[in-house]
């Protein structure tokens, strides 16, 4: 597989956000945790996470929240710069 194109300076801490974010989460009301703001930071956090236990190649988990974020941006239209990542190839498992 290629490597990939994504470089981050500093990715520490990115796995523990997405530890305390999941730990938050269980904590919360349904109605916040369905709702879009705290949504975002859920994935976000998962993307980040993921990225770096993957030496920054994309797997199926960050596809899937790939799709929802673009869901929640209302970008499925939008232009490839300013969307989230999709039709990726080379996904990891």
């Amino acid at each position: 597989m290629p490597e990939s194109p994504v470089k981050w300076k500093n990715t520490e801490g990115a796995e523990e956000a997405c530890r305390l974010v999941t730990e938050a989460d269980r904590t919360l009301p349904a109605r916040v945790q369905t709702s879009w703001r705290w949504r975002i930071v859920v994935l976000r956090a998962l993307i980040d996470a993921e990225l770096v236990r993957r030496e920054f190649r994309v797997s199926e988990k960050c596809v899937a929240a790939f799709r929802e974020l673009t869901t929640l941006y209302h970008a499925e239209r939008g232009y490839d710069g300013i969307s989230p990542p999709r039709n990726l190839t080379g996904v990891v498992p």
